[in-house]
């Protein structure tokens, strides 16, 4: 039991009459010393009796939602009080988070007002009031997290003394990384760095100044190599680019069931939405425009219009962390395809039949490849976007052709193109048992993630480290067992 302010000057008029009495014998000074001290008196034991009865009756919970987040990510806090005994010593109740934690929305204390009987946040119910606060916070780093017993914040009566009771049990929560630690972007095996400066010089083209030639390095994508100063210096060269203005970039998501491969939180999709979030993170420090574009088996999930600024930027890294893969498929892909005019019966000539084996295949290649979703979607977004913005396309390689044709189909209505792919080979959890056969699958791989490259065009591949070490190094292997046995064919010929 803590004294107010209001205590200790009560308390002070109580001793200043107690002095008067004291220099001048006068009565009513006493009886005034002796009212003010039996007045704090009162209330203490009045108090203590009430806090005594609140603590034994009350019942405080408290719950968090999710248990289990992503870094960075909101929980809501619960906070819920539940008493039959009155509740107007009962001043405040207040939720205890751990340091790490940044309180974003709601509430961290709530003030109780015991004539209050309505509201989602207080409720008096037959003599049961229940008193609830929300509060939502966001977490940094991963780790478990506990948050502590909510404290009762106890006051007497008329004021003069508050008490601090700690009711309820702790609850925790375990965040974890946001996006694996392992991943890696690159060509061929070799990691390169998508870089943080000025729009990069991963892209070139319109809405770029060329910049400075210096020599090519392993790290660097061979699209950018100076093919003219090449041929001249007898050596690779590399020329920089730096951006005009601001570049306009569109991220397409796909998230169909095709990323779902892997284990939970090591799956295609975590890894695309890890450079997914460094690109959103790089136009951020640019000040450039960004726009979202999710793509489910059944289309368009979301769908987030380019803009530049703070909110944009964090609508757009919520959305890439709530996406998720799809797990379903869309039947009938094809339901509104244009269909071809049929002849009336009778009236087929020789002319139509001959005519009708070229045209019927060029038919259904159009309607494959118009009414697939990643074509519909980038082809749709495309024809409303002012201007050449960069596009990036995040996808597997589980359907190669609807990527090649969407990205062939791009022309030259963008600044760049830049295609993400993740082998499927190097997620799948018994891949890895059978080494040459994922390699002969990676390698194949490579051979389509060299077709996407092309004017304009940059494709890289991502993928889990440890796992792309492995089946390299398999390949290794095999080519120098292959050589081996080479020499040792051709030392038996002499």
């Amino acid at each position: 039991m803590l004294p107010t302010r209001r205590c200790w000057v009560t308390g002070g008029i109580g001793v200043a009459l107690l002095a008067l009495f004291a220099l001048t014998g006068s009565v009513p000074y006493l009886v005034g010393a002796v009212g003010v001290g039996a007045f704090v008196l009162a209330d203490a034991i009045a108090f203590a009796g009430r806090a005594r009865r609140v603590v034994e009756d009350v019942q405080v919970t408290q719950t968090l939602s999710p248990t289990s987040v992503l870094e960075g990510r909101p929980v809501q806090l619960t906070t819920e009080l539940v008493t039959n005994a009155p509740v107007d010593c009962v001043a405040a109740v207040e939720c205890d988070a751990p340091l790490a934690a940044t309180h974003v929305d709601g509430r961290t204390r709530r003030t109780v007002d015991a004539g209050s009987s309505t509201g989602d946040d207080e409720t008096t119910v037959s003599g049961v009031t229940t008193v609830r606060v929300f509060g939502t916070y966001e977490l940094p780093v991963p780790g478990r997290f506990a948050f502590g017993a909510p404290t009762l914040e106890l006051a007497s009566p008329q004021g003069l003394f508050t008490e601090r009771v700690a009711c309820g049990d702790a609850v925790s929560c375990t965040v974890e990384p946001s996006t694996p630690t392992d991943v890696v972007v690159g060509e061929s095996g070799t990691r390169i760095s998508l870089g943080v400066g000025e729009h990069d010089a991963l892209i070139g083209g319109s809405g770029f100044t060329p910049g400075d030639l210096r020599e090519y390095t392993a790290s660097d994508p061979q699209s950018r190599i100076d093919w003219k100063t090449t041929a001249r210096q007898g050596e690779p060269y590399v020329r920089d680019f730096e951006a005009a203005g601001e570049l306009e970039t569109l991220l397409f998501v796909d998230h169909r069931e095709s990323t779902a491969v892997g284990p939970e939180g090591r799956r295609a999709l975590d890894y695309l939405r890890s450079v997914a979030l460094s690109l959103v993170d790089r136009a951020a420090a640019a000040d450039d425009p960004v726009g979202l574009f999710t793509l489910g088996d059944d289309g368009i999930t979301g769908r987030f219009a380019p803009s530049a600024n703070t909110t944009q930027y964090r609508r757009v890294k919520t959305a890439l962390f709530d996406v998720d893969a799809s797990t379903g498929t869309t039947d009938g892909r094809r339901s509104r395809a244009r269909r071809p005019v049929q002849p009336r019966p009778g009236e087929e000539t020789a002319f139509d039949r001959t005519l009708a084996a070229y045209t019927e295949t060029v038919q259904g290649f159009v309607e494959q490849v118009t009414e697939d979703p990643l074509f519909r979607t980038v082809e749709t977004t495309l024809a409303r976007t002012r201007g050449e913005p960069w596009v990036v396309l995040f996808t597997t390689d589980a359907r190669p052709a609807e990527v090649l044709e969407t990205v062939r189909g791009l022309g030259s209505r963008v600044a760049h193109v830049t295609v993400f792919v993740a082998p499927t080979v190097l997620f799948e959890e018994d891949s890895l048992t059978d080494l040459d056969g994922a390699y002969d699958r990676y390698s194949e791989f490579e051979s389509f993630r060299r077709r996407l490259v092309g004017d304009g065009v940059d494709a890289y591949e991502v993928a889990p480290g440890d796992r792309l070490d492995a089946v390299l190094a398999a390949g290794t292997g095999r080519r120098t067992d292959a050589s081996t046995a080479q020499s040792d064919v051709s030392g038996g010929s002499r």
